[in-house]
């Protein structure tokens, strides 16, 4: 009866993680580059899958700096699929256009990571506040891409 059990929770989980849409879609460059996004309002929370024409890693990052030049202050998730499958996301910062730190805290969560045909897709939410400095606090009705071509 565990057994049973538990692979009724392992398959739901599985549905619903693979029932995941979202309403929000930006290319920033054909086939190297997808971000798709969606707001759960009632849980402040919002929820990210980039796509890349890579493998590695894969990075996104957010700031509230019209224009983004300089990664000043640039809030960063970076994550992706390592040798033998071991997946990661890690919240870091940067002051500038050196290595970014490691965020003390971090406030994100991988839903998923995974490699296939040369692409990279991370799955990952976060709290629209986070209530960390060295986090960007995202604003639920607003997104403007740094790059002016877009």
């Amino acid at each position: 009866m565990k057994f049973l059990v538990t692979l009724v929770f392992i398959a739901a989980l599985y549905f619903c993680a693979e029932s995941t849409t979202y309403p929000n879609h930006l290319t920033l460059k054909e086939n190297v580059f997808d971000v798709h996004w969606y707001v759960n309002t009632t849980e402040d929370r919002f929820y990210f899958k980039v796509v890349a024409n890579t493998t590695g890693w894969v990075g996104l990052a957010f700031t509230t700096y019209e224009g983004g030049e300089g990664m000043k202050d640039y809030d960063i998730a970076l994550g992706g699929v390592r040798k033998e499958n071991e997946t990661y996301l890690k919240d870091y910062w940067s002051t500038s256009e050196v290595k970014p730190i490691l965020d003390s805290s971090q406030d994100l969560m991988l839903t998923s990571a995974m490699e296939s045909n040369g692409k990279t897709t991370i799955e990952f939410n976060r709290k629209a506040d986070t209530g960390d400095a060295a986090d960007t606090p995202l604003k639920i009705a607003g997104f403007q891409s740094a790059d002016k071509s877009l």
